[in-house]
C-alpha cells in the first residue's frame, strides 16, 4: 500500500533558508536510516549525456521524480541497505520507472517494462532469509509484503540495467518497520475472576510476547460505564470505571495512555529536526464515546517564542508564523513533523515551536514533551543538537 502522507507548506520569515514539511505514516519508513552503499562507481546521467559519481542519494530523498538512472555498462546494479542493529521488516515498496515518466525526464519511455526487480533480505549474520523478485509491466511500484516479520540487517535491491537507454530504473525505495500487534493469548498467567483482572501473555506475529490484562469475567455484567478520565492528562496511564448494570459492583480499569511522544532527534546529515508520536485511537474512540465529546488533535510548527499559540478552535491566533493541521479524521497510529534546512548556521538559535496539540471542550493543550503542558514549549536547534545521546 503506498505510503500515507501529509505535506504542509508554510510561508514564513525564513521561508529562503528553511522549508518545514509535517507527514504522518504508517508503519515508519526507515530506509533513510540505512547506510546505503552500491556495486556500481558512476551513472550515465538521465537526459543530459553526462557522467556522476553518486546518485544513490536518490533512492530515500523522498523525490519520486529523480531517481538512479542505469550504470556505465550492462550490469547488474545491486543496492545495499545496512542497519546498525538488525530491525523488523514487514514492507519493502520500490517506486520503479515502469511506463511511467522516467526520473527528471518529461518524456514516456517503455524501456522498463521487462525488468524484473529483486529484494533480497539478509539476517545479522549475513543468511539470506528471503528472495522475492516482480516485473514492472506497466506498474510504477512494486510492494513486497512479509506476512510474518523478520529480523533484518540487510536489504539489497537489485535489477539488471542498461545505461544506453538514458532511463532511471529506480526512483525510490521506501523499507517499512513492523509495528508488532499482541492480539494472540498464549498463556493465561492469572485467570480472571467475576470481580478481579487476570493476565495472560499476548504473542505478535513476529513472535514477541507481551503481558497483558486479561479482563473480569462471571456474574457480574459490567458494561455500564461510569466515568473514564486522564487526570494527569492523556500521556499517562488512566482510569475507566465499569459498573454492573444488575448491582452496585464496579470495576477499574487502567488504561494505557492515548499518545506517546517519541522526542526529537536530528538526522545523520545534521539538515533535519524530526519529532514523532504514536496514537492509540481505540483507545482514543473509547475515551471520545464514554465522555460523549470529540478529542481533536493534530500537528503544530511555527517560527516563534509564543507559548500561547492556537485559539480554541484550533486556528493559529493572528500575528504568529505558524501553521497547524488536524489529524482526528485521518486516524493515523503514528505521526512525525519534520523541519528541514539546507544551512542551519544562520538560524541555529531561532525559536521554533514542533508539537502535537489536542482540543477537549475549547480547553487547548500541547505535547512537547512527556507531559500535556497548557503552552507550548519553544526550541531551537542548537538545543536539540546539544541535547546529550541517551
Amino acid at each position: 500500500m503506498k505510503r500515507l502522507f501529509l505535506i504542509l507548506l508554510f510561508c514564513m520569515l525564513f521561508v529562503a533558508i528553511f522549508s518545514i514539511s509535517i507527514f504522518a505514516e504508517e508503519g515508519g519508513n526507515i530506509a533513510p536510516d540505512a547506510t546505503l552503499t552500491t556495486d556500481s562507481k558512476h551513472w550515465h546521467v538521465v537526459g543530459n549525456g553526462g557522467w556522476a559519481k553518486d546518485c544513490i542519494p536518490y533512492l530515500v530523498d523522498g523525490n519520486y521524480e529523480t531517481g538512479v538512472p542505469s550504470t556505465c555498462q550492462l550490469a547488474w546494479d545491486n543496492h545495499h541497505f545496512v542497519y546498525d542493529q538488525p530491525v523488523q521488516v514487514g514492507r519493502v515498496v520500490l517506486y520503479v520507472n515502469g511506463s511511467g515518466v522516467r526520473g527528471n525526464i518529461d518524456t514516456v519511455h517503455n524501456v522498463n517494462i521487462d525488468t524484473e526487480y529483486y529484494v533480497v533480505l539478509y539476517d545479522a549474520n549475513g543468511k539470506e532469509i528471503s528472495f522475492t523478485s516482480q516485473k514492472a509491466k506497466d506498474k510504477t511500484e512494486l510492494v513486497f509484503e512479509y506476512s510474518t516479520p523478520m529480523e533484518v540487517k540487510h536489504v539489497k535491491v537489485a535489477y539488471f540495467a542498461n545505461y544506453s537507454t538514458e532511463t532511471a530504473y529506480l526512483r525510490e525505495v521506501e523499507i517499512y518497520s513492523h509495528i508488532c500487534m499482541f492480539n494472540e493469548l498464549k498463556e493465561e498467567i492469572k485467570a480472571p475472576t467475576c470481580i478481579e483482572n487476570g493476565t495472560g501473555l499476548f504473542a505478535c506475529s513476529c513472535g514477541k510476547t507481551e503481558e497483558q490484562i486479561i479482563y473480569a469475567t462471571g456474574i457480574h455484567a459490567y458494561t455500564e460505564v461510569e466515568s473514564f478520565v486522564y487526570e494527569n492528562g492523556f500521556l499517562a496511564n488512566g482510569i475507566k470505571t465499569l459498573g454492573c448494570v444488575t448491582c452496585e459492583d464496579y470495576v477499574e480499569e487502567e488504561k494505557l495512555p492515548i499518545f506517546k511522544f517519541l522526542g526529537y532527534s536530528i538526522s545523520r546529515n545534521g539538515k533535519s529536526i524530526c519529532t514523532s508520536y504514536v496514537v492509540e485511537n481505540e483507545l482514543l474512540s473509547e475515551y471520545e464515546l464514554a465522555n460523549e465529546i470529540t478529542l481533536d488533535y493534530g500537528m503544530l510548527c511555527a517560527v516563534t517564542d509564543a507559548t500561547n499559540i492556537l485559539n480554541s478552535d484550533g486556528t493559529v491566533i493572528d500575528g504568529i508564523n505558524a501553521q497547524a493541521k488536524s489529524l482526528h479524521e485521518a486516524s493515523y497510529p503514528r505521526f512525525d513533523i519534520r523541519i528541514t534546512a539546507s544551512d542551519w548556521t544562520k538560524i541555529a538559535d531561532t525559536p521554533l515551536v514542533m508539537c502535537a496539540y489536542i482540543i477537549e471542550n475549547n480547553n487547548i493543550s500541547y505535547i512537547c514533551s512527556d507531559a500535556n503542558t497548557e503552552n507550548a514549549i519553544p526550541f531551537s536547534y542548537n538545543q536539540i543538537n546539544l541535547m546529550p545521546v541517551a
